[in-house]
């Protein structure tokens, strides 16, 4: 079986100003009622400690239990390293990691390696609190069916530079067809030094980018058997679209080689329009704020956004937090800051304002500030939906980037990247890790 991983699905918005400190921490039972004390050991993802103010939670935390140290380590995305730690080794570098979702973890969940939380999701942390596309059941895993649960949340969304649209004299609603949105980014084309478009080509968010388009167009991206739904019209629409724009000169294609060029240049104001998660138009809005450092802008929302055309439903994706069995001598403490730092309203407000990166909760998602780029969000994660759970789905989403790469550079036809994707599926495990044999 292979060990592969995903990452797909969606990804959100540019949002709003907080207290420094608003709301109480969510109310479950960590699984002790003594006095937390001891050294906790925290691993993020490395690019989340600053975007989830991870110091100022551990910090937040030791005050709170004097008897505690939190320690935090960083990691990459999950991979078969640290899997094969804790079942060589009986141990683990942590004791509650924080980063990756489902696809990522799908062979630790395949071999049972992680303890559930289903013991805590009660009161503030039951099911029907959690914004639906976000939490991924794994019916008949041992001992319950959450070996994870979301951190912090992304959508895939289409973001524009409000400004360069004005400039552009497109004053009107948003576009709501792929038609639409190529004629904003060709009329945005035509402002001195900017690229009327940067859409996602290339391995970090193209994938969740079709999966999005596919769910919104048809209500989900599988087919009738399960399988990646790549021969249907709505997918050929999607594909013509991008080809057509970037061969018109309307996009370019700078994450074909950079999987951040379009953030970039969308944060540095020479881009109309990306397509990516949308927690860069509040990235980017920050950026180029008239007034520094504020969050979010004083001024306005420069960057906005738009989902995509079809109004079905939202892709999304969460990274989400996970306790190996072998971490379980100090389940409670890390239980204990999941539920009061991590889930808190402070930490994914604080999150939201700054980085984009959305809360998890509703009654946290609910106490957000009125914003444009969180409002065009609420209606569609009522009908989101979370990525592929797939033993094999890192290999589909590789798969999917350098098929698209051939097509967008011309060395094949949408025909033939159709064909080698729906052979793709054939030569995939596509087996469910949420599904009980």
């Amino acid at each position: 079986m292979k060990r592969q991983k995903l990452f797909l699905l969606v990804s959100l918005i540019g949002l709003m100003a907080i207290a420094p400190a608003c709301g109480a921490p969510p109310t479950a039972d960590s699984g002790s009622s003594e006095e937390l004390s001891g050294t906790l050991v925290v691993a993020f993802e490395s690019w989340m400690i600053d975007k989830y103010n991870a110091h100022e939670l551990g910090a937040r935390f030791e005050a709170d239990h004097p008897g505690v140290t939190v320690e935090f380590i960083t990691q990459d995305s999950p991979k078969d390293p640290v899997f094969l730690e804790w079942t060589q080794t009986g141990d683990s570098s942590a004791d509650i990691y924080f980063g990756g979702g489902i696809g990522n973890l799908a062979p630790a969940i395949v071999d049972d390696l992680l303890i559930p939380w289903d013991d805590i999701m009660t009161g503030d942390l039951a099911e029907e609190k959690w914004i639906p596309g976000y939490l991924m059941p794994v019916e008949g895993y041992n001992g319950g069916k959450y070996p994870l649960l979301p951190g912090l949340g992304e959508v895939f969304s289409f973001q524009y530079n409000a400004d360069l649209a004005e400039q552009a004299g497109l004053t009107g609603p948003t576009p709501t067809t792929y038609d639409e949105i190529y004629d904003w980014a060709c009329a945005m084309n035509k402002l001195e030094g900017i690229t009327g478009a940067e859409l996602h080509v290339g391995n970090n968010f193209a994938i969740g980018d079709w999966g999005a388009a596919m769910i919104a167009a048809n209500g989900t991206n599988l087919d009738a058997d399960g399988k990646p739904a790549w021969d249907t019209p709505a997918s050929r629409e999607f594909h013509e679209f991008l080809k057509k724009t970037i061969d018109d000169g309307c996009s370019g294609v700078l994450t074909l080689t950079d999987t951040n060029g379009a953030r970039n240049a969308v944060k540095a104001g020479q881009v109309g329009i990306i397509n990516e998660s949308s927690s860069r138009a509040n990235e980017a809005s920050v950026a180029l704020c008239p007034t520094p450092d504020t969050f979010p802008c004083a001024d306005r929302e420069i960057v906005q956004q738009f989902n995509y055309p079809g109004g079905k439903g939202a892709s999304v994706f969460s990274h989400d937090l996970y306790i190996p069995r072998v971490a379980e001598d100090n389940l409670a403490l890390a239980r204990a800051f999941a539920i009061e730092q991590i889930w808190s309203p402070y930490a994914q407000e604080w999150t939201a304002a700054h980085y984009g990166k959305l809360p998890t909760l509703w009654p946290n998602w609910n106490q957000l500030p009125d914003n444009p780029n969180f409002n065009v969000l609420t209606d569609v994660l009522e009908n989101s939906q979370g990525g592929w759970t797939f033993v094999d789905s890192q290999f589909l989403k590789d798969t999917y980037a350098e098929q698209l790469g051939l097509y967008i550079i011309g060395d094949q036809t949408l025909d033939e990247m159709t064909e080698n994707l729906v052979a793709a599926n054939d030569e995939a495990d596509l087996t469910s890790v949420t599904i009980s044999d």
